[in-house]
Parts: structure tokens; C-alpha cells; sequence
């Protein structure tokens, strides 16, 4: 267990060796051999055991990165081909670099959405039965924030009410938030066909 969040980790790493796209797919498959794996009790235990370990804090910070990430850029493309889209619908031809800016689009986020969802889905797991691997004086805080900026793109101005505050509140930490999440992505993902493995 240590070696494979430790690869996930160093996956995302500028001297990885790996290629812009090969990231996505290998945390990707990253994300569903832990899925399957965590079905084993033993396994499990030997996740719970790397609990403040810096393999766990990098893992856990890598997981939650790719999510936000992947969130953030789904959204961007996503309104630029609502414009385009508005445009066509409107009877204004495209010219061939708004045709290519379009198909861009739409091959980026069948990158990196199926990275979200599958992230996303490992991370509601994970608030449940390992919930206090993410206990740590030094990196709550810092996933408390990731957590508030990521939850404040979904919710906007009602954000305050969803918000995890690090520490006392941490017991309650964002079950709800992550479902509402995982929702978001799994409409994004029928919504564009993107359901298939890459």
C-alpha cells in the first residue's frame, strides 16, 4: 500500500517522466485499483497505518489537487463551449478556429473529467471508513481551505453553510459536501458521454 500511493504521488511530479495526458490516465487507474483494493480488510488496515506519514499527506494532497483541478477545468471549457454552442444555436457559423477551439474543448474535459469523478468517489469513501487519516495538526488546515475553495465554485454565495472548519468541526468532515460533489461530476460526465475508461 505505501508504494502504490507513493506512485500516485510521484506521478504528478514535473520529473515524473510522464507526458501532460499520461497523468490523467495513470492516476486515473490509479484511483480504481485503490477502489477495488479497499474491498480487503487487510488492505485497508495497511492504508490506516500510513496515517501522518508524509506518504499519506502527499497522497491525500495529490487526490484532493486533481479533484479540485479537474473541477476547475471541466467548468472553464465547459462555459466556453456553452458560448460557441450559443452561437451555432443562433445561426452564426463558426470559423475553423472556433471549430477547433470546440473540439478542443470537448477532448479535454473526456480527459480530465473521468479523473474528477473517480477521485471524487474515492474521497467520499474515504471520509467514511478512514475518516481519520485526514486528522493532522499540520495538514487539516490546509485541507480544510482546499475544501472551502472548492465548495465555494458549487455553491457560491450559500458556501458559508457547507464550509469545514479545521479542528473542532473536523469530526464532521464533508461527507455532504463530497456527495454533492460527486453528483456535480457524475451530470457532467452523462451529460457529455465522458462515463467511459479512458
Amino acid at each position: 500500500m505505501p508504494e502504490l500511493i507513493g506512485f500516485y504521488a510521484m506521478i504528478g511530479g514535473n520529473d515524473s517522466g510522464f507526458s501532460y495526458y499520461e497523468k490523467f490516465s495513470h492516476r486515473y487507474n490509479c484511483n480504481r485499483i485503490l477502489e477495488k483494493a479497499f474491498l480487503f480488510p487487510e488492505l485497508r488496515t495497511s492504508f490506516l497505518a500510513l496515517q501522518g506519514s508524509p506518504q499519506m499527506e502527499q497522497f491525500l494532497n495529490s487526490l484532493i489537487g486533481d479533484v479540485t483541478w479537474a473541477y476547475d477545468e471541466a467548468l472553464g471549457k465547459l462555459h466556453d463551449m456553452h458560448e460557441l454552442d450559443t452561437k451555432k444555436n443562433a445561426g452564426q457559423p463558426l470559423d475553423p478556429k472556433s471549430e477547433a477551439d470546440y473540439a478542443a474543448a470537448v477532448s479535454h474535459c473526456r480527459s480530465v473529467l473521468p479523473l474528477g469523478y473517480k477521485g471524487m468517489h474515492l474521497l467520499r469513501d474515504l471520509t467514511g471508513w478512514a475518516r481519520k487519516v485526514f486528522y493532522s495538526e499540520t495538514f487539516l488546515p490546509r485541507l480544510a481551505t482546499q475544501f472551502n475553495l472548492f465548495v465555494a465554485s458549487i455553491h457560491g454565495t450559500e458556501s458559508e453553510q457547507y464550509q469545514v472548519a479545521a479542528g473542532k468541526d473536523a469530526q464532521f468532515f464533508p461527507e455532504k459536501i463530497l456527495r454533492t460533489a460527486v453528483v456535480c461530476f457524475a451530470n457532467l460526465s452523462v451529460i457529455f458521454h465522458i462515463t467511459r475508461p479512458m
